[in-house]
């Protein structure tokens, strides 16, 4: 699964990371990356969208944040924006998500999907009897968790989304269906 996080139905637009904190004095701003490709987004030149909320595309007047130049520093990343040269006009990029076009991003490979076509899937049994829906798509560690809201239970269980658990996931026709192996877990 590929991720950069959103909960749009159809974006044209997906969050691929979320602005910290300044770094420096020339507008540099710590980056907390929101894809399973890094690499491919945070490259010169690559263009990024700042938006408030994961859910508003970013304003179509806006002109792109270019990035510049960046360097690694344990989960994060350091990007220095054209435009962008002081630590006060960084300041206000902060807690600003970066969007990158849609068509701009790595393709996506056979049983790869973006976190928002998961979520809201119908979830169904191997027997074909529908037991609720995915609410989100947790990351634990590398695993990638689906939160299944369940029909008439008091809580939600959570289920790898890993072949050995999830036997088919279409989200054309809004389904996932489990492995009679996860079936246990709906039973937590």
């Amino acid at each position: 699964m590929r991720r950069p996080d959103s909960d749009c139905d159809a974006p044209g637009f997906l969050a691929v990371g979320r602005v910290g904190r300044p770094h420096g004095t020339k507008g540099g701003v710590v980056v907390h990356p929101l894809t399973d490709e890094p690499d491919w987004v945070y490259r010169p030149g690559f263009e990024l969208y700042p938006s408030l909320a994961v859910e508003d595309p970013p304003a179509k007047d806006r002109a792109p944040l270019v990035i510049e130049g960046l360097h690694r520093r344990r989960n994060e990343i350091v990007v220095r924006f054209g435009g962008v040269a002081s630590r006060e006009s960084a300041a206000e990029l902060r807690h600003r998500f970066l969007m990158a076009p849609i068509g701009n991003l790595a393709p996506l490979e056979i049983g790869e999907y973006f976190q928002h076509q998961l979520i809201g899937l119908r979830v169904f049994t191997s027997e074909g009897v529908e037991v609720g829906r995915v609410k989100d798509v947790l990351a634990v560690g590398r695993a990638k968790m689906l939160e299944v809201e369940r029909q008439g239970a008091l809580r939600d269980c959570l289920v790898p989304f890993l072949a050995v658990f999830v036997s088919e996931t279409d989200p054309a026709d809004g389904r996932l269906v489990l492995d009679r192996s996860a079936e246990e877990l709906l039973d937590l």
